[in-house]
């Protein structure tokens, strides 16, 4: 007896679901998306060739990530080299009907103005890469006030700078 009571309160909230969500039709997004409707699927990886990739000899590959190191967009503190550095690897890419989006790495090149102004220098353990190389590598503390300080304005003055040219979409990557 129970149990038939359950099973016609359970078919009852059933059909008033459906109902009211037939009479709603279809799901609109409440926020409109930033992403280009085609822009989902497989990117090449960093190290990419402009005349290699291509949408004829790479039918499924939507794009692929421009490059750029911390070191050489901010040389020096406050002096940022973003148009030269994007300007001539957009001039590759011009005509490529590929999708393309900034990448920046702010390790383990990272300029040395940051350990000359406090931002702790870490070093690694030294290895041998998978090319048999020695890696002595250093990298910045990403927790120090300091660099939180210098990372927080190469973003911003990044996304001041990109407000004007609406066709380049930025992302940060720390690697």
């Amino acid at each position: 007896m129970v149990a038939r009571h359950v099973l016609h309160c359970l078919f009852a909230l059933l059909v008033l679901c459906s109902s009211v969500s037939a009479q709603d039709g279809p799901a609109r997004p409440t926020n409109p998306s930033v992403f280009q409707p085609d822009c989902w699927g497989v990117y090449s990886w960093c190290s990419w060739n402009t005349r290699k990739v291509t949408r004829r000899s790479c039918p499924l590959i939507k794009g692929a990530p421009i490059v750029m190191h911390s070191n050489k967009i901010e040389p020096e503190p406050g002096e940022f080299a973003f148009d030269d550095q994007l300007g001539d690897k957009l001039a590759l890419v011009k005509g490529k009907r590929l999708l393309y989006f900034p990448m920046i790495w702010v390790a383990p090149n990272a300029p040395r103005w940051l350990y000359e102004n406090g931002v702790p220098e870490l070093k690694m353990t030294p290895t041998i890469s998978p090319r048999r190389q020695p890696r002595n590598w250093t990298f910045q503390y990403y927790l120090d006030e300091d660099y939180i300080g210098y990372y927080y304005r190469l973003i911003r003055h990044r996304l001041r700078s990109s407000m004007h040219n609406r066709n380049v979409r930025f992302s940060l990557t720390a690697c």
